[in-house]
């Protein structure tokens, strides 16, 4: 992307700047926000590619766990059982 073609017309359009060091700030601030805003961008990204990941292993957590619950509920006898776990 050219910063030229955006920020010239910005510069002109919203502010109607005519002085060539005013326009030469303009562009600097536009180029300081831009680039403060995509490494917010970056940084957001990153936050949600950890909460994904952190939301996954909480749901293989639970995935195991229903597993092992379901196989010990599947081998529960109460005879057999029953003084084991309700003494």
């Amino acid at each position: 992307m050219d910063f030229w073609k955006i920020c010239l017309p910005l510069a002109y359009a919203t502010q109607k700047l005519s002085s060539v060091k005013v326009l030469n700030d303009f562009c600097i601030f536009f180029q300081e926000r831009l680039r403060d805003w995509e490494a917010r961008e970056r940084r957001k990204a990153k936050e949600h590619e950890k909460e994904k990941e952190r939301e996954r292993l909480k749901e293989e957590d639970r995935e195991r766990e229903a597993k092992r619950l379901k196989e010990f509920l599947e081998d529960y006898d109460d005879e057999r059982d029953d003084a084991k776990y309700y003494k």
